[in-house]
């Protein structure tokens, strides 16, 4: 402060006591919005941000001081057992008490991070290759040697754990973040429970990587609404039995050129890294929309088909949010056909069968995709309430050269009918295979030889 014109430093004994509280208030203040910015606030541990920040710090000391460092991703294997079993709490209290007990017993150059849901980082701050590989495995064992107690009930867990060095060749915090998440991804797909090192040169994890990408350009898509709605007809084939042509909701994925995506390597991508579910909604929200608003130019018009894919059907919310979107768009619920996979179907067949029976209800309509692939299509079709079973393309496309595909689609076909279920043959590239479906009596085509995708906005044009 300034005093008789000259500049005094405060001892704080000086400062008014009034003032010293509020510095104080002030200064504890400040410390619990700091530590709440960069912790996570169910565990305490780093988040991912500061975790970032701190790849960030130790990759530039790896390029200045050719220091070395270890750098893990450990995703919890059996974490979704133990949340369905004892519901969200069991959960949350798992991860708190997991997160303490390994922050109790590593080592202070040990950064811990919680990056999201069951997944952990580990920096091991100036560390060797062997001597990082030895603590890791040491973290592992901690994680295998934890019991939580929840209700009466102990579980165990292991994890999958991805690694990487970090040293002066290192290029970036994204290369460090994106080689550690799929070495992880590789350690779970050969059987979890394991440590996989992050090898440049190894292809599983280059292709990996290549999956990652695609899901960087879909969650921008998504963000950025750069999704297309096409339609493809699935046409009568018998024009005299009074059926209508109805059209199956296909996408297109636009990157950042506005050029579209590979259709397969998106579809990968969105089912590994769980983003079908947001996928799915915004497609059914935008089609009824479209529907809804064209509902009189789209009158002589059968249903419309919509994919739906597993993992929306997993989710709890999901039945809800179709009934909300049929409420606020208005749109009559015969022009919607939704579309399961046979596999889907097989992989959750309590939450289909649930599904479907409301939607029936109301007056939706279900096509079964794929249908003849699995192993156990007749035994458990009576017991999906659906209207169109789609012959898989597979037996299609070769049917005017091979006996035993004619054989397969006229089995579909009859017991398809048998069971009053219209049938829908895919793959439909040519004349000739449409005539040979003519005569085994199949319902609807769909394929090249039919229609070829247009955008959806070409059926109002």
């Amino acid at each position: 402060m300034l005093f008789d014109g000259k500049a005094k430093i405060l001892e704080e004994s000086d400062i008014p006591l009034t003032d010293r509280a509020s510095h104080r208030m002030l200064q504890n203040m400040h410390n619990q919005i700091t530590h709440q910015a960069t912790h996570d606030e169910l565990t305490g541990l780093v988040n991912r941000k500061e975790f970032e920040r701190e790849l960030a710090r130790v990759l530039d000391s790896a390029k200045r001081d050719n220091a070395h460092h270890v750098v893990a991703f450990m995703d919890l294997d059996q974490f979704k057992v133990i949340n369905n079993t004892g519901g969200h709490d069991a959960g949350d209290k798992l991860l708190v008490d997991l997160g303490q007990e390994l922050q109790d017993k590593t080592s202070d150059n040990t950064i811990l991070s919680r990056l999201g849901g069951d997944e952990f980082g580990v920096l091991l701050e100036d560390c060797g290759k062997d001597e990082g590989m030895a603590a890791i495995k040491e973290i592992c064992s901690l994680v295998k040697a934890f019991r939580f107690e929840w209700e009466k009930e102990v579980f165990t867990l292991t994890t999958s754990c991805g690694v990487v060095n970090v040293d002066s060749e290192t290029d970036s915090v994204k290369k460090i973040l994106s080689g550690a998440d799929s070495a992880c991804y590789v350690a779970k797909e050969a059987g979890r429970d394991r440590i996989q090192i992050y090898e440049t040169n190894d292809s599983e994890m280059e292709h990996r990587k290549g999956i990652m990408q695609f899901v960087s350009q879909i969650d921008k898509s998504l963000e950025e609404n750069r999704f297309v709605l096409n339609g493809q007809i699935i046409s009568p084939i018998d024009e005299s039995a009074g059926e209508h042509a109805h059209y199956e909701v296909l996408l297109t994925v636009l990157d950042e050129d506005d050029k579209p995506l590979p259709p397969q390597d998106f579809i990968v991508a969105a089912e590994t890294y769980n983003r079908m579910g947001a996928i799915d909604r915004w497609v059914i929200k935008n089609a009824f929309k479209f529907i809804a608003t064209n509902i009189l130019r789209l009158e002589h018009l059968g249903a419309f088909s919509i994919n739906i894919s597993g993992n929306s059907l997993t989710e709890d919310d999901f039945m809800e949010f179709v009934l909300e979107q049929f409420n606020e768009s208005r749109l009559p619920t015969s022009k919607i056909c939704f579309e399961i996979t046979e596999t889907a179907a097989i992989g959750n067949l309590d939450e289909v069968i649930e599904f479907m029976e409301k939607m029936k209800v109301i007056g939706v309509q279900f096509s079964l995709d794929d249908f003849g692939t699995g192993l156990s299509s007749y035994s458990y079709l009576r017991n999906l309430p659906v209207d169109y079973l789609k012959i898989d393309g597979v037996f299609v496309k070769d049917i005017k050269t091979n006996p035993n595909d004619y054989a397969v689609v006229k089995s579909i076909n009859e017991i398809g009918h048998f069971m009053g279920k219209k049938t829908i043959a895919e793959y439909v590239e040519n004349d000739e295979i449409l005539e040979i479906l003519r005569e085994i009596g199949v319902d609807f085509a769909q394929g090249y030889g039919v229609g070829r995708k247009i955008p959806i906005t070409d059926l109002i044009a």
